[in-house]
């Protein structure tokens, strides 16, 4: 069990040293200063995690290296961020309430820090005749996910004003569609492909990589649930409780399979190594998380890392398949 609230949910336990343990060991906040290193460190890795994913389809479509899509991008993923962590100061004072004003402070000015990165990234892709409506609308799904922009309606409430991330049906699925866009379709528009050029295996990559994102915000959503149910913020996690998101995380890994299982069978869509490598991601990743978490009992920090490093393998196996293709080496073919 995660959380305290879990426990006291379904009634009186019985107190034992290793219920007291793991209770200290997730809830216990990180000294402020460390708490900054972390949020740093994590932030910090978003650019480099959107580079090495936006690189290995480029190779993938055997466009090699193409540095400036990858400037713009890692410098959108840094600042979209960025500013989501300021917007985040609210839970952050019930997740992190000794390091909360620390963490502001310091995610205000990485914002600004970013943003000037950014808008130099644009103007250097504007002047190239480079820059896509693409790069504008993954902008703008970070902002409307972030700040109270999006006019929404709720009986008993009425029309208001609301951030995605608030939005339990679609906060999880706008972060990994925006990521998708950046890692899968900014490399089409980059090199004049069009969308359309694409194969219905790389299409299939790219939900899959959907998929792998959607399951690493859940479990975001699981590691955040005191703070964003002390917050308001309805997600997934809280409306669902850790069982239940287990639950639907299996059931959701299993339908993927068994839908890629069958596209294979049935299609010349995806040859053995595109159906063995997406069937393998979507267990193996979702499987070392819940072990890390309820089995080995892992740091938080530790655990944080490898949800935020889940693009980045995914990544390493898109360059497996394209080494592959590039050899003519065919696997469970």
């Amino acid at each position: 069990m995660d959380t305290k609230s879990t426990l006291l949910s379904k009634g009186p336990v019985k107190t034992t040293p290793l219920a007291v343990a793991a209770l200290s060991h997730f809830e216990q906040p990180p000294p402020p200063s460390r708490g900054i290193f972390q949020s740093v460190v994590l932030l910090l890795m978003m650019p480099v995690i959107s580079g090495i994913g936006l690189g290995s389809v480029q190779i993938y479509l055997g466009l090699g290296l193409r540095p400036l899509p990858i400037l713009v991008v890692s410098s959108l993923a840094l600042f979209i961020y960025a500013f989501n962590r300021v917007t985040d100061h609210e839970e952050d004072l019930v997740n992190i309430s000794g390091s909360a004003e620390a963490l502001y402070r310091s995610a205000v000015l990485q914002t600004a820090i970013a943003g000037a990165l950014l808008a130099l990234a644009t103007a250097y892709a504007v002047w190239l005749g480079r820059f896509h409506w693409i790069y504008a609308a993954i902008l703008a799904m970070g902002v409307v996910y972030s700040y109270r922009v999006l006019p929404w309606y709720r009986p008993g409430r009425g029309l208001f004003r609301e951030r995605l991330k608030a939005i339990p049906s679609l906060k999880n699925s706008s972060i990994a569609l925006a990521w998708s866009l950046s890692i899968f379709v900014v490399p089409l528009y980059d090199s004049n492909r069009g969308l359309g050029t694409a194969s219905p295996a790389f299409w299939l990559l790219a939900t899959g990589y959907f998929f792998y994102i959607f399951l690493g915000e859940l479990f975001g959503d699981l590691r955040d649930i005191k703070g964003d149910r002390a917050a308001g913020i309805v997600t997934l996690a809280n409306a669902l409780g850790v069982a239940g998101c287990y639950r639907w995380i299996a059931v959701l890994s299993l339908a993927w399979c068994g839908a890629i299982a069958g596209i294979a069978a049935s299609t010349r869509w995806l040859d053995g190594s595109h159906a063995a490598f997406l069937i393998a991601a979507s267990l193996a990743y979702p499987l070392s998380v819940i072990l890390m978490r309820e089995t080995f009992r892992k740091s938080d920090w530790i655990i944080n890392v490898s949800i935020e490093l889940a693009g980045a393998e995914y990544a390493m196996g898109v360059v497996a398949l394209a080494w592959a293709a590039k050899h003519g080496l065919r696997f469970f073919s």
